[in-house]
């Protein structure tokens, strides 16, 4: 039983899980810190690499945020079905221990474990949707126990939200019905302060990862007038070393969020032909810094960005070179999409963001809904 909690019944504690590495981290970071200022205290489980000394440092400065890293694979790694009874292990002994009055889980898979306090569910990363837009197929059929899992824990938590109306609907195409389903955008703040572009393009994404499908920027690199700059850890999810291998594209590893936003405010122009949605969150950091925007022609990011950026085909290396040629010869369309992008961005603070997620928590906790689901154990591909 979760504790009496005071008028406007928001919690006090929350224990949140995330990914070490990609878009999750930042958010939830930015996330537990608006939280804390509302006196809530937020106990953060990470799934993945374990984070640098700097990171972690970072963390212990953030006032009412508690990090407990797992070092376990996360549900979308090549490594997790041997990591899978583990993980889940470790995350319901945890919530024993933190005492949650709610459970924020950035991931799908874990809304399915018998939790004692009442659920709310994020969709950063859908494997059913990831298989369909970099392979073109449906899951396969030994992830029949994921699908399964994932879909009895959605109709049994307390609600699902998803950073899109797009996002939201494929979650119920893939995994049937749910009850309570809710969009809330992502939210980042401005940059503090301002500085003149220069003539460069950035990415902010892994290299490995072929969702971001940075091998067809790779091919297109070479015969672009301006250089391309890749932050991202080059390590990939099985501790190997990945590089890029065109001419003109710079990678400048993992930075810091204070290390890329310097790199966003002086860049022109970001980039990420994406084949999923996955990448909301550095898109919308690159907005609020000023860049003009080229994305995948995602559906879910043209519900966000659409006539704020633009789209093309992620298969298409002279699709992308063609739509970055013209960005760069053309001042003043990059100045007008970059304007359109930031004013479109400054709708997504991190104060709005917070804002719904507390009423959303709000109406978790008044339902008392919690997951009763079992994990079953998954075999994967």
């Amino acid at each position: 039983m979760y504790r009496d909690l005071p008028d406007p019944c928001l919690p006090r504690r929350i224990l949140m899980t995330s990914d070490s590495v990609g878009d999750v981290l930042p958010y939830a970071l930015a996330l537990a810190g608006s939280l804390a200022d509302l006196d809530i205290h937020v106990g953060l489980a990470t799934f993945g690499p374990f984070l640098s000394l700097a990171e972690k440092r970072r963390i212990e400065r953030q006032s009412g945020l508690e990090l407990f890293e797992s070092g376990l694979s996360a549900e979308w790694m090549p490594g997790f079905w041997s990591d899978e009874q583990r993980a889940a292990d470790w995350l319901l002994r945890l919530a024993a221990e933190f005492q949650p009055d709610l459970v924020h889980l950035n991931g799908l898979l874990f809304s399915s474990l018998p939790w004692s306090s009442p659920v709310l569910v994020v969709e950063h990363r859908c494997m059913a949707s990831w298989w369909l837009d970099l392979k073109g197929q449906p899951l396969p059929r030994q992830w029949n126990i994921y699908r399964d899992q994932v879909a009895r824990g959605l109709s049994s938590v307390g609600l699902v939200v998803a950073g899109s109306n797009v996002a939201l609907a494929t979650l119920r195409e893939h995994y049937g019905p749910f009850s309570a389903g809710r969009v809330i955008p992502y939210g980042w703040h401005l940059p503090e302060v301002t500085e003149e572009k220069r003539g460069f393009i950035i990415t902010a994404q892994r290299l490995w990862d072929h969702s971001s499908n940075l091998e067809v920027l790779e091919r297109c690199a070479p015969y672009l007038a301006w250089p391309v700059f890749c932050a991202g850890d080059s390590l990939d999810s099985s501790g190997i070393r990945v590089k890029a291998q065109a001419r003109n594209v710079c990678c400048l590893g993992g930075l810091s969020e204070e290390g890329l936003e310097e790199w966003l405010r002086r860049s022109s122009i970001y980039v990420v032909p994406a084949r999923d949605a996955h990448c909301q969150v550095s898109v919308l950091q690159a907005a609020m810094a000023g860049c003009a925007l080229v994305l995948g022609n995602h559906p879910a990011l043209k519900e966000v960005w659409d006539q704020a950026a633009v789209f093309v085909p992620p298969e298409d290396p002279e699709a992308l070179r063609c739509a970055l040629d013209r960005l760069i010869c053309d001042r003043e369309r990059r100045d007008d999409l970059a304007d359109k992008a930031q004013r479109r961005a400054r709708g997504s603070s991190i104060a709005v963001m917070t804002g719904q997620y507390c009423l959303a928590y709000q109406e978790v906790l008044l339902s008392g809904t919690r997951s009763s689901g079992v994990l079953s154990h998954a075999v994967g591909a």
